[in-house]
């Protein structure tokens, strides 16, 4: 709900009311993407992928977590493996500091090379994909300051079938303006109310597999 100047309205260009709209709708989009990911299932939250119970899990080889490397993404693949769900629209979500870290990780050349070459050389888009083996998208709505142990600024990996995530949504999107609610009327204002119904459910949780302990600095 947004509250805005007539004056406003009238002065502004481009529309400030076509303005609020596209971002009351950007603000409901990550919402839905925070809580298809990380919703608790309770306080009218849907339930998202890392609170639903049988997803695989995977952890990083250290009790305070760590450095996350390739062979705990191969980990995760095969945990779908296992579970016969390594099919359908399989792909990675991430925080972007953890493709920065896997960027630049490097690997010694020799016994006293101190410097190391990049894991994944040439740097680019096409090559990432390629040692990824699989599509990944970047969120913010991952956090970066999780914890374990002694282990501080610690961050999720997703991987999955999102085929296997289903999003119910009750009707379109509702927008509605008014003019006289409440003190409106009396300060000029026009109110802007968007309304989403919506719920979220894993159809198949071992179609997915979480690490909550990489790290993601």
């Amino acid at each position: 709900l947004v509250k805005l100047s007539n004056t406003l309205i009238k002065l502004s260009n481009p529309s400030a009311e076509a303005l609020v709209r596209r971002d009351i709708t950007s603000a409901i989009a990550l919402q839905v993407d925070l809580k298809a990911l990380r919703g608790t299932g309770t306080a009218n939250q849907p339930r998202g992928i890392a609170s639903t119970a049988s997803i695989n899990t995977v952890t990083v080889a250290d009790p305070d977590g760590g450095t996350l490397d390739w062979d705990d993404l191969i980990d995760m693949e095969y945990k779908l493996a296992e579970d016969n769900a390594l099919k359908g629209k399989l792909g990675y979500v991430i925080h972007p500091s953890l493709r920065r870290k896997l960027l630049k990780q490097k690997i010694a050349q020799f016994s006293t090379d101190t410097g190391g070459s990049y894991v994944v050389s040439p740097i680019t888009e096409t090559v990432f994909q390629t040692w990824l083996g699989y599509p990944y998208k970047m969120t913010t709505q991952i956090p970066i300051t999780l914890t374990k142990g002694n282990g501080t600024a610690l961050t999720e990996v997703y991987f999955g079938n999102w085929e296997e995530l289903i999003i119910g949504q009750w009707g379109g999107m509702e927008i509605a303006l008014a003019t006289e609610t409440s003190d409106a009327f009396e300060k000029d204002q026009t109110w802007v109310r968007i309304l989403q119904e919506l719920d979220i459910a894993v159809r198949h949780p071992a179609s997915f597999c979480l690490i909550n302990d990489a790290a993601s600095a």
